[in-house]
């Protein structure tokens, strides 16, 4: 789910040209469901501290960084964890 506002997708398009293609195609992408509880508010997970990567991060539920990628290639939103 996107939680960006439009302004705030143009001012993010301005620092990071194609971002708003890269925030619509992260959200587009189907997750698993988690092994756990069986949500399907899952994201795929991310390691960095780029301006990009945090403004994608804030922008859609589909996209979590995370501290150590080998904890797992998605992430539970409910449960608040990798898998």
């Amino acid at each position: 789910m996107i939680n960006f506002s439009e302004k705030d997708i143009a001012k993010a398009e301005e620092q990071y040209p194609g971002f708003r293609e890269t925030l619509m195609s992260c959200d587009a992408v189907i997750t698993p469901p988690c092994p756990d509880c069986g949500s399907e508010d899952t994201a795929v997970t991310g390691c960095g501290v780029v301006g990009r990567s945090i403004y994608l991060a804030a922008g859609t539920t589909k996209y979590k960084l995370i501290c150590n990628k080998s904890l797992g290639d998605f992430f539970c939103n409910p449960c608040n964890k990798p898998f």
